[in-house]
């Protein structure tokens, strides 16, 4: 139920007053009364152009007291302040930048570490340095970057789709016009190439992003874009909970040149001096951010770069909310002071319960600039990037390359040290004197051909003979200590051969198979399960920009289109709507509240594979599945067509067994009764020829 709140006007003393859809009311307690509310009489308005009266609303009337009365006043809660001076707005933004840069300082060192070793780059500048200039080997044997092309494999071999399902059986169709909308937008975004970026980030130095925005370049009325977001472009306060439900606030931190700026900014133009570092932070020095954030931080003079901060803060007020559950009344009085709160617990039925809520508010800032800072609207409450962690403990975060990053190392060193030995143990040689060969000529000779398979040497006296030296035995347990190394690697990540589809038996089934990768998966299951979550949250993001961005009418032009180029086994009922009929359902659904859970289905054709060949393998084993249904999850063109005719088939054939039934009972009631008696029996008709008959 709806009520509105007002106040009397103010005399000696006032009261708060509510009025229920019914026009009926009470008002609070002051001064030892309060008063009844009743709906009043409506106002008579006549429409001069037409001389009709125009239809209104009564006019809540307050019942007088002993002595007095009063007139309603609308209540208008206090508004909130908008924003502070241009300092103090910069100020707090780079202060959170500070605090921010510092809780993540460890991890984002370790994730350019993780991310270096990944792309090749494994040796200490001055070690490899040091090393190639005693003409040493330095080699890079880059086990990491194997290991993560195969998780990265195996996620885009088994891609899933967000999927809305519906709680309730009424809502699948609403359901099945949101998968296809939502499907269309991905779609239109590269989504599922850019969550498998995401996905390589998260492995790589244990987080990816995601980033959702509204964009008005191309369509003025806004399209939703879903996009990675670099792993180091965003800061984040201090946070527990992956779903950033915890966390105070983001930073976005992006590194333009200056004539983006001025393209985004044009009324910087006389304000940014790339020469003048001063100009930077003039004047607006704070004990609080400034030891930990330096010029560089914020410009670069040398590139003529400077740094874009965006920050998206919660600000939280605290208010209460007016109950009355028995007339289902929960009006949160934010603005209200506190005096009339109270003052509202004495009207009967009525109950004060507090609450905490946020506002998002957005400033940004271009060096020492503020540009922007407002609001975002009330409810807007989302950050507009979701983290996909693949471990996160307290304030650090890691991937899958921080465990193994010594034991890489370590492997580069033994292989280089490997080239080493071999270069020294290898070696082999002769001696011989001035007498050994005739003459200078047969000794170049020798010296040409001792390498090569059945030479021939004329020698001075082969009593004395060139006499080879050995060299020495290359020590075994170097190539031991290298096998073990990669046997630690493979063990530590958790990334063995099966998951590449190798050490499998040549009997083994495709399922089977399937089910030793997945085992295999055990020690990764974390990093997909954490890419899961956070799709899911990204997909509420994406259902209330939805319910924001998208009128029904558009929504259902969208889906009319792309609706008959659906697989039919994706929705729950056959989808023949049109337009109208989408519009129509739509406009009972509210995409903001909808009653829908999140769930994942297969989008990679391996993975449809994989459940096709589950199900074939248990219809081999003797479990009866029909086969329209095994090829519902067949990842084929047109099946939907050879569905159809196996289904037309089966009829057939149903149909046939029918009348062979039906005739053998003629055959059976025509020898017991004989044909003639048959036929003169009531409602009896031949269902068919009998032959013999």
């Amino acid at each position: 139920m709806t009520a509105t709140f007002y106040t009397t006007d103010k005399t000696d003393h006032y009261h708060v007053a509510y009025v229920g859809e019914d026009g009926f009311g009470m008002t609070s307690i002051a001064k030892g009364h309060s008063h009844g509310i009743t709906p009043g009489e409506a106002p008579t308005e006549v429409d001069p152009m037409l001389g009709q009266p125009i239809p209104s609303e009564p006019i809540p009337v307050v019942e007088p007291a002993i002595d007095h009365s009063h007139e309603l006043v609308p209540y208008v809660p206090v508004q909130k302040k908008v924003k502070e001076d241009e300092k103090e707005a910069l100020d707090g933004l780079l202060m959170d930048f500070a605090e921010a840069k510092t809780y993540e300082d460890s991890s984002r060192k370790s994730g350019y570490e993780s991310e270096d070793m990944y792309s090749h780059n494994q040796w200490n500048p001055m070690e490899e340095k040091e090393l190639t200039e005693k003409n040493r080997a330095a080699l890079t044997i880059n086990r990491l970057e194997e290991k993560i092309d195969n998780l990265s494999g195996y996620q885009r071999q088994n891609r899933t789709e967000i999927k809305y399902l519906p709680i309730e059986g009424t809502d699948s169709r609403a359901c099945d016009i949101l998968n296809i909308f939502v499907k269309v937008i991905l779609d239109n975004c590269y989504y599922a190439r850019e969550k498998s970026k995401v996905f390589e980030d998260q492995a790589i130095v244990g987080r990816g992003l995601f980033n959702i925005y509204e964009d008005y370049e191309r369509n003025l009325l806004g399209d939703l874009v879903v996009e990675k977001f670099k792993w180091d472009e965003c800061y984040f306060l201090p946070h527990e909970k992956e779903d950033l439900s915890d966390c105070d606030g983001i930073i976005k931190a992006k590194w333009y040149s200056r004539s983006k700026i001025l393209q985004l900014y044009p009324e910087l133009k006389d304000k940014l001096n790339p020469e003048n570092k001063e100009q930077v932070r003039p004047n607006m020095r704070s004990e609080d951010w400034d030891q930990r954030i330096s010029e560089q931080d914020l410009i670069d003079t040398n590139a003529k770069k400077y740094r874009l901060l965006e920050r998206i803060k919660k600000e939280y007020t605290r208010y209460y909310v007016l109950a009355n559950p028995d007339q289902d009344i929960f009006y949160p009085a934010i603005g209200w002071s506190k005096a009339d709160v109270n003052a509202v617990k004495t009207i009967p039925g009525f109950s004060v319960i507090p609450r905490v809520s946020y506002i998002l508010r957005n400033t940004k800032s271009v060096g020492d600039k503020l540009v922007e800072d407002e609001y975002m609207a009330e409810d807007d409450l989302d950050f507009p990037i979701v983290p996909a962690y693949a471990k996160k403990r307290g304030d650090a975060f890691w991937g899958k390359i921080e465990a193994v990053k010594d034991l890489q190392r370590l492997v580069n060193k033994a292989y280089s040290q490997f080239i080493d030995i071999i270069a020294k143990v290898a070696n082999y040689g002769y001696y011989y004197d001035s007498n050994t060969f005739p003459n200078k000529r047969e000794a170049a000779k020798f010296r040409k051909n001792a390498s090569s398979p059945g030479f021939v040497q004329e020698v001075a006296n082969v009593d004395k003979r060139p006499v080879k030296e050995e060299g020495v035995k290359f020590p075994g347990e170097i190539v031991k200590a290298i096998e073990l190394f990669n046997v630690d690697m493979r063990q530590i990540m958790n990334v063995n051969l099966e998951l590449a589809g190798m050490g499998a038996g040549a009997n083994q089934s495709g399922v089977a198979m399937r089910q030793k990768i997945v085992q295999q998966l055990l020690g990764n299951d974390y990093i997909f399960d954490n890419l899961s979550f956070a799709e899911k949250v990204l997909a509420k993001i994406i259902l209330r920009k939805i319910a924001k961005l998208y009128s029904p009418s558009r929504i259902a032009r969208v889906v009319a289109a792309h609706a008959a180029k659906m697989d039919q086994s994706e929705l729950s009922d056959e989808f023949e709507y049109n337009e109208e009929e989408i519009a129509s359902i739509l406009q009972n659904a509210d995409f903001s509240k909808y009653d829908a859970t999140i769930g994942e289905s297969p989008a990679a054709p391996s993975a449809m594979m994989g459940n096709f060949l589950m199900l074939m393998e248990l219809a081999s084993s003797g479990v009866q599945i029909p086969a329209s249904a095994i090829l519902q999850f067949a990842p084929m063109p047109n099946k939907e067509k050879i569905i159809a005719a196996i289904q037309e088939e089966q009829q057939r054939q149903q149909a046939m067994e029918e009348l062979k039934y039906k005739t053998e009972i003629e055959k059976a009631n025509i020898a017991r009764m004989g044909r003639a008696n048959y036929l003169q029996t009531p409602g009896t008709q031949p269902q068919s020829a009998v032959p013999g008959y």
